[in-house]
């Protein structure tokens, strides 16, 4: 009696012990498909790889759109390694090598970012996106998202084009065109785990009729006026209306508009909640500061790089 016990306690436990590794054998494939990765060889314990993943993620995410700087990615993942578990990590990062290195037992990881957005990406043209799209569509392949903001030499007739070919993905999935709102949409590491994304980005703006990005507004005046009447309100591209770039609201006739150390706009309520340089009295926007680090002098505040610069110039010439 008493083996059969031990027994059946064992089975269970194996039983449960299959369910967990398989509930975390999802989850890191969610996480996995959320940033767009693909693992491609590893022996690396599941924790680690997510820091890896996670790290990688967030620097593209901060790079220029279009400029992958593969130097400063691969310091930024062996510094990430080397202060969390100890030196000495070693880290190659590109889109086309070879290597041939020897590791120790559970530190090997070989993975791939997929591209999610294509934005500044000089190798594709307008024509090229359609012959994708069409090809897609006619072999019944439903495309979610099309995000090609920053393809060159794109015409108001190439987004008709796309469009023509994503209205049936549109009608069939029954997904209303959501809110585009400036802000959120520069970060692109936010905008992309939103479930309710545009199917394509670019579209005719109805002030400038160009093929542009076009935002709405997140201020709830602007948002009861376009419910309430057909007229386009204040939707348009940054171009015909500026927007804060912290908070994205429009820029009313009788609105202070602020500027930030990087040139950026600010409404009042988003400058005045920023700090400021203790020179020029201007903020850095929020994604600026963190890249940044403002400069800071202690907790008095900061010095911005443009004093910084003119404080260097001047001591030169008194030199």
């Amino acid at each position: 009696m008493e083996g059969g016990a031990e027994e059946e306690l064992e089975r269970r436990s194996k039983f449960l012990h299959s369910l967990i590794q398989k509930k975390k054998a999802v989850e890191q494939q969610e996480q996995n498909e959320s940033l767009n990765v693909r693992v491609r060889a590893s022996d690396m314990p599941i924790p680690l790889q997510s820091r890896a993943f996670r790290c990688a993620r967030d620097h593209l995410d901060s790079m220029p759109p279009g400029k992958l700087d593969s130097k400063r990615l691969a310091l930024a993942l062996k510094k990430e390694f080397d202060s969390s578990y100890g030196p000495a990590w070693h880290c190659i990062v590109g889109t086309s090598f070879g290597s041939y290195v020897t590791h120790s037992l559970g530190g090997f990881l070989y993975f791939s970012i997929d591209k999610l957005f294509i934005p500044g990406c000089t190798g594709l043209t307008p024509e090229g996106v359609i012959r994708a799209v069409k090809t897609l569509s006619q072999h019944g392949h439903s495309l979610k998202n099309l995000h090609i903001n920053g393809i060159y030499h794109l015409e108001k007739h190439h987004i008709e084009t796309l469009h023509s070919y994503l209205q049936n993905n549109l009608a069939e999935q029954h997904i209303p065109r959501p809110l585009i709102v400036y802000h959120e949409y520069r970060n692109l590491s936010t905008i992309r785990h939103y479930k309710d994304q545009p199917v394509m980005d670019m579209e005719t703006c109805p002030r400038c009729v160009e093929p542009r990005m076009v935002f709405g507004c997140p201020r709830k005046t602007c948002k009861i006026k376009m419910e309430k009447s057909s007229v386009m309100g204040c939707r348009g591209c940054i171009s015909c209306i500026p927007r804060c770039i912290e908070c994205g609201v429009c820029f009313e006739f009788d609105d202070e508009l602020e500027e930030a150390v990087c040139e950026d706009s600010l409404c009042l309520d988003c400058w005045l909640q920023l700090p400021k340089c203790n020179f020029c009295n201007k903020p850095y926007c929020k994604r600026h500061a963190e890249q940044k680090r403002c400069y800071s002098s202690g907790s008095a505040g900061f010095v911005c790089e443009v004093c910084e610069v003119n404080g260097t110039l001047c001591n030169v010439d008194e030199e």
